[in-house]
């Protein structure tokens, strides 16, 4: 307890101008984003707001304020990201007082599907935003750190100064930055490898063969508890007047959005507001937009967003 309370190793527990100090552990994103909204607050004026899962770090604030009127852009997003974790951060926005006048939602079936609070330390909702348990979201925390493989492998590596094998399962093991103003993750060194033809020899045969002939489709997500919520965003959008989107990612596996899920979407949010890239299509069938199956690239996302906004504002 003592060492946990010293080395705040997840940055849960004391204040900082700025996170993600040891670019090796992972973070629960959620909390970062949501600490670092907080103390920005102090010197920037947001008003515009990327929400989302892992898959929505591509979609970079930089590259959508060519497209948006915005006095502040942030990147509002979680890892593992829920519906429950988009509709309570909207929430907590607007019980902030903070006028949302543009809003960028990307989802997929995994963040439409979930409408609870995570559990483990790397999803769970900030307290303040879930309204749920301080005690239980630290106790999360405390508890992986007396991970056995952590706990050594930490220790360890604050010493040596570099994870040793055996131990790197429960750390970072890609290179990354976090822009503090905006909260844009970066992973300069993939697209520096891809760049140099030599990333995707290296991250070894992961890309399985897709049947691009017949069209698959995602299981519906979309039942009576995620109508209540996506349709209590809406409500919340309408009362700030916000320009939104709202983007079905293009993952990997080609599966098309379910019929009901999509007609849901186009009837809360309305249709010209909903760009659907699942499936098969252009970005789905070439295997170089991805970085492994789970993950498309930013060049990708700022294809998406000259399609939905337009060409990019001089």
């Amino acid at each position: 307890m003592g060492t946990y309370l010293y080395a705040d190793p997840f940055e849960v527990i004391y204040a900082y101008d700025k996170h993600y100090l040891n670019p090796r552990i992972s973070y629960n994103r959620d909390y970062v984003v949501t600490d670092q909204l907080m103390t920005n607050r102090r010197r920037h004026e947001y008003d515009s707001f990327i929400l989302g899962n892992s898959r929505s770090v591509v979609f970079k604030c930089k590259d959508w304020n060519e497209h948006i009127q915005a006095k502040g852009t942030f990147h509002f997003d979680a890892s593992g990201e829920s519906l429950f974790g988009v509709h309570s951060k909207i929430k907590w926005l607007d019980a902030q007082g903070v006028r949302v006048k543009n809003c960028l939602i990307i989802l997929d079936y995994e963040l439409l599907s979930n409408v609870k609070n995570h559990e483990g330390h790397i999803g769970i909702k900030h307290p303040a935003v879930s309204k749920d348990s301080y005690v239980d979201f630290h106790l999360a925390f405390f508890k992986a750190y007396l991970n056995p493989i952590f706990f050594i492998g930490y220790w360890d590596s604050r010493i040596t100064g570099k994870v040793r094998r055996g131990f790197d399962k429960k750390f970072e093991k890609r290179d990354y930055r976090c822009d503090p103003d905006t909260c844009d993750i970066n992973y300069g060194s993939a697209e520096e490898e891809i760049a140099a033809g030599v990333y995707y020899n290296k991250i070894g045969d992961i890309f399985y063969a897709r049947d691009e002939r017949t069209k698959q489709y995602e299981r519906a997500a979309i039942y009576d508890k995620q109508f209540q919520l996506l349709n209590d965003i809406r409500q919340l959008f309408r009362q700030h007047q916000t320009v939104y989107k709202i983007v079905v990612s293009p993952l990997y596996d080609q599966k098309y959005c379910h019929p009901s899920d999509r007609k849901a979407l186009c009837a809360i949010f309305g249709a010209d507001n909903v760009y659907d890239y699942s499936g098969i299509n252009r970005f789905t069938s070439c295997v170089t937009n991805y970085y492994e199956t789970s993950h498309y690239r930013p060049h990708v996302a700022r294809a998406i967003m000259a399609e939905i906004y337009g060409p990019p504002q001089p």
